[in-house]
């Protein structure tokens, strides 16, 4: 069984690999994931895959060379047209992200620098729209591996830090930041889960208005650093990731509710409270 949480706080992005394939374990560990995540919304048609280098037909189809290193494995996330796709498609991808890290395995979310249309003629899915791409493979080790490794964490460090709980976890009314000693313990640390997730440009751009007995997930439609295109809500992606991370940790700390999505009806639940314009609610979760 996985531990989630140790993988949520051992998850880093990882853009350069061995040359060595997975091992056969982790390949079956990562297809059961593929064919057992738990869905955001069923009526949501979405998938995601794990196919090998071969099968996504060529380096420019999988991601920009010096970007990101060519790897063995690739998680490739698709869903239908829908208005709740992204968020469901990061809700379901980042738990087999994080089986990937359960299994000492890099990985790194990539939502630009692929060709999707490509990618979905290959996987014989052009229905479908490719969301979301991430290499799977072992980092690399030795000094060199370790030297990127070392580059790449320090420019996302001066590059943007993890908000702080009391700027995106609201107690009641928006703005009014939670308390700790008002939610319970394994609260605080779904809270704090949800702080370590992944993110387009590290903008964090999900909230949380809770109360004694619901949790509301909300997020800044504001386009930032390219998160928010024609068509390509990626800051829906990223509510979703979070979400996954809060539901994943309250999960394993007993609690059994589950995420109920908004799913394109959003300014019912907008209408109802006092949030910002450009604030979109995503989902609800009742303790």
């Amino acid at each position: 069984m996985i531990d989630w949480i140790a993988a949520m706080q051992r998850r880093r992005s990882v853009r350069h690999f061995a040359s060595e394939d997975l091992p056969e374990e982790a390949v079956a560990g990562l297809r059961m994931a593929t064919e057992a995540q738990e869905p955001l919304d069923e009526d949501v048609d979405a998938e995601v895959q794990l196919v090998p280098y071969e099968a996504v037909g060529s380096r420019t189809a999988v991601g920009a060379v010096g970007v990101v290193d060519r790897a063995p494995w690739y998680l490739v996330g698709l869903a239908e047209p829908h208005p709740g796709r992204m968020e469901e498609l990061g809700f379901r991808m980042e738990q087999v992200v994080l089986t990937a890290t359960a299994y000492g395995l890099g990985t790194c979310w990539i939502g630009g620098f692929y060709r999707p249309g490509q990618l979905g003629e290959r996987l014989d899915r052009s229905g479908d729209e490719v969301i979301a791409i991430s290499p799977v493979g072992v980092p690399q080790s030795g000094r060199r591996g370790r030297w990127i490794q070392a580059v790449v964490h320090g420019v996302a460090a001066r590059g943007g830090r993890r908000k702080p709980l009391e700027e995106f976890a609201f107690w009641q009314r928006w703005g009014a930041p939670v308390q700790r000693q008002a939610v319970p313990p394994e609260m605080w640390q779904a809270l704090e889960m949800a702080q370590a997730a992944p993110s387009w440009s590290n903008v964090q751009p999900w909230y949380f208005l809770m109360s004694e007995n619901m949790v509301l997930a909300l997020g800044d439609s504001r386009p930032q650093r390219g998160n928010n295109r024609p068509g390509r809500p990626y800051y829906r992606l990223d509510v979703g990731i979070a979400m996954s991370h809060f539901w994943l940790t309250l999960n394993q700390l007993g609690y059994r509710g589950s995420w109920s999505s908004l799913g394109g009806q959003e300014y019912l639940a907008h209408g109802a409270l006092d949030i910002p314009e450009h604030i979109v609610p995503i989902a609800t979760l009742v303790l």
